[in-house]
């Protein structure tokens, strides 16, 4: 009766939400059910929803985790999860903002990285950003980006989508590949998919934080790998969000 009751909400969830703090309720609730429930509630909407049994995204709402980030749920208040990632980074200093945090240290062996925080509207984290230090020499770039995909690869399986688009008029090895990630036309990006998020890892534009860590300034032209953890779950709030508000 219990399985049955929780396939009910989760499909009445799936189609007709149109309140966001009916999301957060719903959310709330599956803290309190065993994953064994969940798990024959999902296989109940499978077998009534066959085409989009496998969406990721449905997955994500029969189970009661999140997506981790150096072992902690992308979950909880800005403060809370700021408090504990500094456990996790010793070395991690910043701001917390009202809109989210940018805070600089060690990730993956390399210093000085910036990692943001974004929360959603109700306040929980659901993006986790990291932004590798910026630079001018794109060998070094490709080959710290490789070396994460590589690394990515081994930890999490095959990503689900590949770019690797190299658009004209620049070319692979025609030493002009910075402008091409500067204009848009180099598009390197690997994203690898898990049952309660995605990892994505592309060579990037850096964004410039050195009004707020000046020891961060590069002059002339920069790339920089970057990693974003994407929560889908508490993804979902602020989508429902913005759509009511439409």
């Amino acid at each position: 009766m219990k399985r049955i009751f929780v396939f009910i909400i989760v499909a009445f969830s799936l189609v007709s939400l149109n309140a966001q703090n009916q999301l957060t309720k719903f959310n709330n609730t599956l803290k309190d059910l065993d994953q064994a429930v969940l798990d024959s509630a999902y296989e109940e909407y499978a077998k009534s929803n066959p085409e989009i049994a496998d969406n990721p995204l449905i997955k994500s709402m029969f189970s009661k985790e999140h997506l981790k980030f150096k072992g902690l749920e992308i979950d909880g208040s800005l403060d809370e999860f700021y408090k504990n990632l500094k456990n996790e980074i010793p070395d991690l200093n910043g701001h917390v903002l009202d809109f989210g945090a940018i805070l600089k240290g060690t990730f993956a062996g390399t210093r000085g990285c910036i990692i943001t925080i974004y929360p959603n509207s109700d306040n929980n984290v659901r993006d986790v950003t990291i932004q590798f230090p910026a630079s001018d020499n794109w060998g070094m770039i490709k080959d710290e980006y490789e070396e994460l995909c590589s690394n990515m690869t081994l930890k999490y399986g095959e990503p689900m989508a590949t770019s690797n688009d190299y658009l004209g008029p620049f070319k692979e090895g025609d030493g002009r590949e910075i402008d091409g990630v500067l204009q848009g036309q180099i598009k390197l990006c690997q994203v690898f998919g898990l049952t309660n998020g995605y990892i994505q890892v592309c060579i990037i534009t850096p964004t410039n934080y050195d009004t707020i860590f000046p020891e961060t300034a590069r002059e002339g032209k920069n790339v920089a790998v970057a990693i974003n953890y994407h929560d889908y779950k508490n993804n979902i709030v602020d989508n429902r969000a913005k759509y009511d508000d439409l």
